[in-house]
């Protein structure tokens, strides 16, 4: 899941506190075996990498691994990781200069217009979230559902795999984040899959 994490050059990426030499620590901290070190890194990540809700390049470099570390079901506290992923892939895109924020974190146009750095990368691993919508982790299978939402872009199997869910979940405290879902999927496609 770390496969890479050396060859980037974190010391020249930036994220909200300066140089992002420490993001590699805290990737590494979030499949830790001590739940301190892991909530530790967590909290860290989303301080440093999605401080002040801004995507930077250092943000962008670690989607990867992110998107590792949620599909790896050795990693403790998955759903933690999914939440960031959503977070970074939903953080409104900086129209600073010349589509760019300030920290060099560039922005892709899509067909609605401006999408960030941070909603393309999300976007790239939609294929994960698929899978996790089904995981054997209660907390992963409700971020995963949202993600799927935001990040697969098949409205058709968006809507499959949500009905497919909520048909068989077990977990009462995920039928109603289902239904939220479903209900916010309607809304982002309302040209609908009947």
């Amino acid at each position: 899941m770390f496969t890479g994490i050396d060859r980037v050059d974190w010391a020249a990426l930036r994220h909200a506190h300066g140089s992002a030499e420490d993001v590699p620590g805290l990737l590494r901290g979030l499949a830790s075996e001590d739940p301190d070190t892991r909530h530790s890194a967590l909290d860290g990540l989303y301080d440093a990498v999605h401080g002040e809700g801004r995507v930077y390049d250092a943000t962008l470099a670690c989607v990867p691994f992110l998107l590792a570390l949620a599909a790896d079901e050795r990693v403790p506290e998955r759903g933690g990781v999914v939440e960031l992923l959503v977070a970074i892939g939903t953080a409104a895109p900086d129209a600073g200069a010349g589509g760019a924020d300030a920290e060099g974190a560039g922005t892709t146009r899509g067909a609605e217009g401006v999408e960030s750095g941070g909603a393309a990368a999300v976007r790239a691993g939609g294929e994960v979230f698929a899978r996790l919508a089904g995981d054997p982790d209660a907390g992963v299978r409700r971020a995963a559902a949202g993600a799927v939402v935001r990040f697969l872009d098949e409205p058709a199997r968006v809507l499959e795999l949500l009905r497919r869910r909520l048909a068989v979940e077990r977990d009462d405290r995920l039928v109603i984040p289902l239904i939220e879902c479903l209900g916010e999927f309607a809304r982002r496609d309302s040209g609908g899959c009947r």
